[in-house]
């Protein structure tokens, strides 16, 4: 990989790997710094990096960077309903935004990175599956678990109100 590759894929990768991040942690601070972490990684494995599959790479580097964050400080960062900032949800996804917005995080990581992953940003089950490191059946029933919590959460929150 070149100087010019890497560069053009920092420029095409890096809002995406960014905003996956954002949506796991919520902290602006930290994601940056796992961004750069990433994408520090990635110029130093450029030798042996495939470019035909590096977009499974990135994510799957900055996801194990999450989760090693997440470890290495044995807490996650929850945040409130109003400090999140999801791009609008299409109409096959969750009816409520708001609802979506404030129970999102209290979903496993896996979960919640599966589902940002597929309904958010659009990937396959596939893509999910390289990124993630899973098989594909595994993206399925993580995701269906993860929507159904949501779903719990909806009607029990339609009980109380």
């Amino acid at each position: 990989m070149t100087t010019k590759q890497y560069n053009e894929l920092v420029e095409q990768y890096n809002i995406r790997v960014f905003r996956f991040l954002m949506k796991n942690l919520g902290n602006t601070e930290v994601c940056k710094d796992l961004l750069q972490e990433t994408f520090l990684k990635l110029w130093e494995f450029r030798d042996r990096i495939n470019l035909d599959s590096v977009k499974s790479w990135l994510f799957t580097t900055a996801y194990h960077a999450m989760l090693k964050h997440i470890t290495e400080r044995n807490k996650f960062v929850m945040k409130d309903a109003a400090e999140i900032e999801l791009e609008a949800v299409d109409n096959n996804s969750f009816e409520d935004q708001q609802f979506f917005e404030h129970y999102l995080p209290l979903l496993p990581a896996i979960q919640r990175s599966i589902l940002v992953l597929k309904d958010l940003e659009g990937y396959n089950y596939k893509e999910i599956g390289e990124m993630l490191q899973i098989s594909d059946s595994q993206v399925k029933v993580y995701l269906f678990r993860a929507r159904q919590k949501l779903r719990d959460m909806l009607e029990a929150q339609e009980i109380r109100g």
